[in-house]
This record gives C-alpha cells, structure tokens and sequence, in this order.
C-alpha cells in the first residue's frame, strides 16, 4: 500500500507543476508587445466583454477580419484568447 500512496503523491506533485506551467505559459501571450491600436482594442474588447459579451465577441471578430493581414502570430494568438 506504502508504494500505491507514492504513486499517488507523485501525480499529484507532477499536476501541480503541469498547472503551474500551464498557467505561466498563456501568462506569457499577455506581456507579449502588440502594437498600441492592438493593446486599446484588446482593452476596449476586455471591457466590452464585462458589460456585454456578446459584444465583445462581435467587436473582436471585426477587429481581426479587419486587421488580419497586419497581425502578427502573438497579435492573432491574443485576439483568439478573447474568442474563446
């Protein structure tokens, strides 16, 4: 029984660090430098979204098939994370 319960802690031990990199990953996508008319958009997008989200999601669909061709992947990555 002593070694079922070491498996046990291992896994716990092994998710908690998989949740932390998980969190510090996608942590990374929001320090990442956009162009300022792409940080007020996120911004106004973030604050659409705590009023109304459906207008968010509409503000953030036109906004990227709008500025797709001048999104860069970190700048599509964002605008993704909002759509979800």
């Amino acid at each position: 029984m002593n070694k079922n319960n070491q498996i046990l802690q291992l896994a716990k031990q092994i998710s908690i660090i998989l949740i932390f990199l998980a969190a510090f990953s996608s942590a990374s996508y929001a320090i990442s430098p956009h162009p300022a008319w792409l940080q007020e958009s996120l911004e106004k997008a973030d604050k659409l979204n705590d009023k109304n989200p459906v207008l968010a999601l509409e503000f953030t669909q036109a906004l990227f098939n709008k500025h797709n061709d001048k999104l860069s992947d970190n700048g599509k990555a964002a605008l993704f994370a909002r759509l979800a």
